[in-house]
């Protein structure tokens, strides 16, 4: 009986692993696909990509908004962009430690230069 308990969760394991294997590979497919390619700050497939992370972080149940920023781009012209931030709520009383994920998602081009 103790063997059928350690099978089962073990096989809960493996399945909520795979689950997140196979959604992390959805993602990647996303982002990686041609309507999200050459992300350009201030292009079209970079605010879609940004939507796409944002909603993602928001299903995973994490606090989510925008950071809008401006930048020069070329001479004399202001460009906008936003980062998109995500935090795990903190439900105890007192919150000590924080973790911080950083990653870009923006990039130009869709082959490597040689």
């Amino acid at each position: 009986m103790q063997r059928l308990k350690i099978s089962a969760l073990w096989l809960c394991c493996i399945t909520a692993t795979t689950h997140a294997n196979t959604q992390l590979e959805t993602d990647l497919k996303v982002l990686t696909s041609p309507e999200h390619a050459g992300r350009g700050s201030g292009s079209i497939a970079i605010n879609e990509s940004a939507r796409y992370i944002h909603t993602r972080f928001a299903e995973a149940g994490l606090d989510t908004y925008y950071q809008s920023f401006r930048f020069r781009q070329g001479l004399g012209k202001l460009g906008h962009g936003h980062n998109v931030v995500a935090t795990l709520p903190c439900n105890a009383l007192v919150c000590h430690k924080a973790l911080v994920i950083s990653a870009h998602y923006d990039h130009l081009g869709s082959r490597a230069l040689v």
